[in-house]
């Protein structure tokens, strides 16, 4: 499986809230990037307040959303995974350049994301290295409606 270049477009500046587009399905043998962060950031985006996370161990990359209502902690539910360590880690230079202001190989960002007419306060804490892992955790509640 060949994934398509993660950085592909210009990466906006951390102040500046990012659109995210509704990607509601993955479909082909081929890992699309930017298409997968979009899909990872729709199911995460639909909630009120949320954590989306992804780890990949064991030969697997697993993506995994739980929901957070009103400060409780969910359980988690697996909503997609790459077994290729390339390809998750393709995904995670994705994050880390486009919506961590070019932090490709891990550290944090606090963002606004708007998703459906709705605005996001995220924290992004990323790891893509060898030494520490290759993980990330992405926190969002909802600031405003539409």
């Amino acid at each position: 499986m060949i994934a398509k270049q993660p950085n592909s477009d210009k990466a906006p500046a951390l102040s500046t809230p990012i659109e995210v587009p509704e990607v509601t399905e993955l479909s082909g043998a081929e890992v699309d990037v930017v298409t997968y962060a979009h899909f990872l950031l729709t199911r995460l985006l639909r909630h009120d307040t949320a954590l989306l996370h992804g780890q990949f161990q064991d030969g697997t990359g697993i993506w995994l959303l739980r929901q957070r209502p009103n400060g409780t902690e969910g359980s988690d539910e697996a909503i997609a995974r790459i077994d290729s360590k390339g390809d998750f880690r393709m995904v995670l230079a994705r994050f880390g350049f486009f919506y961590m202001a070019v932090q490709l190989y891990g550290g944090f960002a606090r963002r606004v994301l708007i998703h459906r007419g709705r605005q996001y306060g995220c924290n992004i804490y990323m790891s893509n290295d060898n030494w520490t892992g290759y993980w990330i955790r992405v926190y969002a509640r909802v600031l405003t409606e539409p």
